[in-house]
């Protein structure tokens, strides 16, 4: 489903795994792929809009131009919020207008000034379908724990239905989106009077059975390279309770 570029929505409680399962499904792809937890940005009742931007548009770059030149290590602080972030993305996107003529001058102007986010919004949507066309490798794009945008939401209204708009068009890029608080996630995917209506497959997450499980943990394992003992895993299966994350 995946391959046929069909978006999918994980849901499930906590710990259940999502998160294993959308890094998983990512290791599949063989285009650039980008990974974002949404709940990183997540300050009190507010979402931290800006900061989200600047690390998503610094993923989507970097990984674009990485297929360029694999050989090149292209800057990303592991700092998810900061001035050297801000740095990072401003370096990226002189590298981009360099190495692939592309300009996305909104979001450069919207750190200057914080009033034209919308401007700057629709261009960061755009980034991945513009640099996939670009590089020649479609997109995937994960982003985990989903349901918190609706924070970023509150405070910009109006934020999914650009985001519906300009994702639906996007035939060189695939999302996944996971959630825990599957009411909310299911009620924003598949309700007729929401933007995203129709447009993510749900992939509904239960807990494993204890054979699953054993499974599940044993191949996780063996593909880090962990040698472990066959009691151990048991023992771990015991505690999880049908719930491997």
């Amino acid at each position: 489903m995946l391959l046929r570029g069909q978006s999918i929505a994980v849901i499930g409680v906590r710990r259940i795994g999502k998160t294993s399962v959308l890094l998983k499904t990512l290791k599949l792809t063989s285009g650039p792929r980008v990974y974002v937890s949404a709940e990183g940005y997540v300050e009190g009742k507010s979402f931290d809009l800006s900061s989200f931007v600047a690390y998503y548009s610094s993923l989507v770059i970097s990984q674009a131009l990485s297929r360029l030149e694999p050989n090149r290590r292209f800057p990303l602080t592991l700092k998810e919020r900061s001035r050297e972030l801000l740095r990072t993305l401003r370096d990226l996107l002189a590298y981009l207008k360099v190495t692939l003529d592309v300009n996305p001058v909104s979001i450069e102007f919207y750190f200057e000034n914080k009033r034209r986010l919308g401007e700057a919004l629709r261009e960061v949507f755009e980034l991945p379908q513009l640099l996939a066309q670009k590089i020649g490798s479609n997109f995937t794009i994960a982003i985990d724990e989903s349901q918190y945008l609706k924070l970023a939401e509150q405070n910009h209204p109006g934020l999914f239905h650009p985001l519906r708009d300009t994702w639906q068009f996007q035939r060189n890029v695939t999302y996944l989106i996971s959630g825990s608080s599957v009411g909310l996630l299911n009620h924003m995917i598949g309700s007729g009077d929401q933007p995203f209506y129709g447009f993510f497959y749900p992939v509904q997450l239960r807990s494993f059975s204890r054979g699953t499980l054993l499974r599940f943990l044993g191949e996780g394992l063996r593909e880090e390279g962990v040698t472990y003992a066959r009691g151990a895993l048991e023992e771990a299966v015991n505690q999880l309770d049908g719930i491997p994350a």
